[in-house]
């Protein structure tokens, strides 16, 4: 996974996603499903047996961290709860992500070289799970504060809880099957009247 790609921070976001028959489904409730998930993101510096219940529960808490940031950005409509039923806001948002970032494994500095003030990066040593959190969180801060945070929509299908980067001025659906689901129950309301 690339430090701060924001297409990380948006597959995150949408492991909630609709079920089909009206509901939400989660695809990261267990060990397996995030593991699956990591794999699928390219995520190399965890071995399957640093995956555990409590990395599942705090990549979860850092996935709602995002989504009330992205409801917020592009004012969809979200729960205000955390998974526990505990209130959650924008402010909670904020202090997991800069909580999380904390756990990058890059420390960035400045040094003098020839009379000037240089900036460096250096990879520092962290747990391989505060790494993916770190990681996570930079992919985040870097869709919510960087350029591409303009491109940012929620889908508004209805039942459609997605949010996607709008890759050009017409798009107005997560995916092809949003958008025909929308137009297909406007061609039966009108058929229907």
């Amino acid at each position: 996974m690339g430090h701060g790609d924001p297409s990380v921070a948006l597959s995150l976001a949408v492991t909630i996603h609709g079920d089909g028959k009206g509901g939400v489904r989660d695809s990261l409730r267990t060990v397996a499903e995030l593991a699956a998930w990591l794999a699928e993101n390219r995520q190399t510096t965890l071995e399957l047996g640093d995956i555990d219940g409590e990395l599942v529960r705090r990549v979860r808490r850092s996935r709602r961290a995002v989504r009330a940031l992205l409801s917020d950005l592009t004012g969809a409509p979200r729960t205000g709860l955390d998974d526990d039923g505990r209130p959650f806001g924008v402010a909670d948002a904020v202090s997991v992500l800069n909580g999380d970032a904390l756990g990058a494994p890059v420390a960035v500095g400045v040094a003098m070289s020839d009379g000037s003030l240089v900036g460096r990066r250096q990879e520092v040593e962290v747990a391989p799970a505060d790494r993916l959190l770190g990681d996570l969180a930079d992919s985040a801060i870097t869709l919510l504060a960087g350029p591409d945070r303009q491109r940012v929509r929620a889908c508004p299908a209805p039942r459609c809880v997605r949010y996607f980067l709008q890759a050009h001025s017409r798009q107005e659906w997560c995916k092809p099957s949003c958008g025909n689901r929308v137009r297909a129950a406007r061609h039966y309301q009108r058929h229907r009247a």
